[in-house]
Formats: structure tokens, C-alpha cells, sequence
């Protein structure tokens, strides 16, 4: 059985867990286990309102809990588009001396 590290966002958690709850389901009918990361926050709405340092604490908190799966190949899957976009691209800019970073965006 493969496994994927669901990267969850704030908006899918608050506005519709639904949508959450049916990816689980779909990976876990496609025989993968699925392991939620423990992060708080993915910084997103930082970003967007320019607030930089609160959205590179939230970075950092992010990268912290998603590196684990990073380093043991197993893939992070994501549900929100602008949460993807600011893991795989932003917080390279946010976190450019952390190398953990590349590996989790990839």
C-alpha cells in the first residue's frame, strides 16, 4: 500500500471539510494510506494581505511538519490551488536558507 501526505489548507478545513473528507476517501479506495500533517496554518492569507512575517513563521511551521514525508518520498497532495502555489513557490522566496524547502515543494 503506497502513501500520500494530504497537505490540508485552511479554507477546505473551515469551509468545506467535505470536500477533505472525499479526497481521503477516493485515496484510500485507490489502496493509499493517508497521513495528515499536524500544521497549523499553510500562510496563505498572510501572503495575499503582504503580512511577510507572519506568512514565513507559518511557512516555517509548515515546512517543519511536511519535511518528514519529503525526505521518505512520500508524495504531498493538496486540495486548495493557492495553497499549492505558495507551497511550491512562494515559500522558496519566504525560506530561501532552508533547504527543506525545494524538497517539499517538489
Amino acid at each position: 500500500m503506497g502513501k500520500v501526505a494530504l497537505f490540508h489548507d485552511p479554507f477546505t478545513n473551515y469551509n468545506y471539510p467535505e470536500v477533505a473528507i472525499a479526497a481521503t476517501e477516493l485515496f484510500e479506495a485507490a489502496g493509499f494510506e493517508v497521513l495528515v500533517p499536524n500544521h497549523k496554518d499553510d500562510g496563505r492569507p498572510y501572503i495575499s494581505k503582504g503580512l511577510v512575517d507572519k506568512a514565513r513563521a507559518a511557512a516555517r511551521d509548515t515546512v517543519d511538519h511536511l519535511a518528514e514525508y519529503a525526505e521518505k518520498s512520500i508524495p504531498i497532495v493538496g486540495l486548495e490551488p493557492s495553497s499549492l502555489l505558495s507551497l511550491r513557490d512562494e515559500y522558496l522566496y519566504l525560506l530561501p536558507v532552508d533547504s527543506r524547502v525545494k524538497q517539499v515543494a517538489t
